[in-house]
């Protein structure tokens, strides 16, 4: 499988009318965050050609979003929950020291109420995110968030390390991003959509088709899953897309690699939270 040079417009979405703020999270040693306290969400704020994920469904029972505070404004990226205080992302949505990250469970994050809310305390990126030769590989970060998962809500199942894809296959995404790539509008609403395996740009990177339904912006970090035996697993990670308007191609990082460098990275994330 193979295409070649697909741009890197990366996923997390910008959101500039959110009136509350929210906590940070960001390299292979813990960052704290810096102020873990818990605010709520109360503005109006999703996958192109994706449909609205039901409330309770199975596929919305382990993803979240995650809404980082910067100078400029929120952004907001999608997660999966690793564990009962772990999440997995994309390594740039945490990029750039965010003043502050939450992570919120729900489907619409404007209607989060404070109890849906917890507050990053510390995060590692994949230190090959920043290796100057491997560009754009090790786009997954591991988010160690204060509280316990609210009732209802569970770990998602990774591919394991012999996991392997196919040209063609069929695979869903989901995610909090807009819903058009070039007015950026609808981020906030978690969507779901089913696209096809067409390439691999390098050994961890899968290339997915965006001509009918694609990821965009705001669903950095977002899960692609497939079904192994009767149950949804997630072997990617929503990275980038080839054009600004969502409608070409979009790069998904395989965990399959990265299963012994996420479990260290969690237990590195406990230590230091002790």
């Amino acid at each position: 499988m193979n295409l070649l040079n697909p741009a890197r417009f990366f996923l997390f979405s910008r959101i500039l009318t959110l009136s509350a703020v929210l906590t940070a999270c960001a390299p292979d040693s813990p960052h704290t965050s810096s102020n873990p306290g818990t605010e709520p969400l109360s503005d109006d704020s999703s996958i192109v050609h994706g449909k609205n994920v039901k409330e309770k469904s199975e596929l919305s029972r382990s993803v979240v979003a995650l809404v980082s505070t910067r100078q400029d404004g929120q952004a907001v990226c999608t997660g999966t929950i690793l564990a009962e205080d772990m999440v997995l992302t994309a390594a740039h949505c945490v990029e750039g020291q965010p003043q502050k990250i939450s992570v919120v469970f729900g489907n619409q994050v404007h209607l989060a109420k404070p109890e849906s809310i917890r507050n990053v305390e510390s995060f590692i990126q994949n230190p090959l995110w920043h290796h100057p030769s491997e560009k754009g590989q090790g786009d997954l970060a591991i988010v160690h968030f204060l509280g316990k998962l609210p009732t209802g809500y569970q770990a998602v199942k990774l591919a394991s390390d012999d996991f392997k894809l196919f040209s063609g296959q069929e695979v869903q995404i989901i995610g909090y991003g807009v819903t058009n790539g070039l007015s950026h509008l609808g981020a906030g609403v978690l969507r779901q959509a089913q696209t096809t395996v067409i390439g691999q740009k390098t050994k961890s990177e899968i290339i997915t088709d965006g001509r009918l339904s694609s990821v965009c912006f705001g669903d950095s970090g977002g899960p692609a899953f497939t079904q192994v035996d009767g149950n949804f697993t997630q072997w990617g990670i929503a990275s980038s897309v080839k054009n600004q308007a969502c409608n070409q191609s979009s790069v998904h990082t395989a965990v399959m690699g990265y299963k012994k460098w996420i479990l260290a990275s969690m237990q590195k994330l406990r230590k230091f939270g002790k």
